[in-house]
């Protein structure tokens, strides 16, 4: 959960879309569903390697189809179990 901690808003949404996506999404895609630059997006993955090997997944890009997280069911569920304590602990900090 610490590691979820020092994510900003947009990067735990980013996980959120990979985690929920079961095919590849383009840059593309992804820059138009949050209205940013496919750069910026692309900066945004860079920044979440780390996290990715934390919870020994792999952002895989699959030629002229985009991008997709690959990895153990059980590493995608920890990672996405650790963004919902983030997400409960900032609702009751705001409380």
């Amino acid at each position: 959960m610490q590691q979820s901690m020092m994510l900003n808003s947009r990067q735990r949404e980013l996980l959120r879309v990979l985690l929920s996506m079961d095919k590849p999404i383009s840059y593309k895609e992804l820059s138009e569903i949050f209205k940013l630059s496919i750069r910026t997006i692309q900066r945004e993955m860079k920044a979440l390697h780390s996290y990715f090997d934390a919870y020994n997944l792999k952002l895989v890009k699959r030629m002229g189809k985009g991008i997709e997280l690959n990895g153990e069911l059980q590493d995608k569920q920890r990672l996405n179990q650790a963004l919902e304590q983030v997400k409960i602990l900032k609702r009751l900090l705001t409380k």
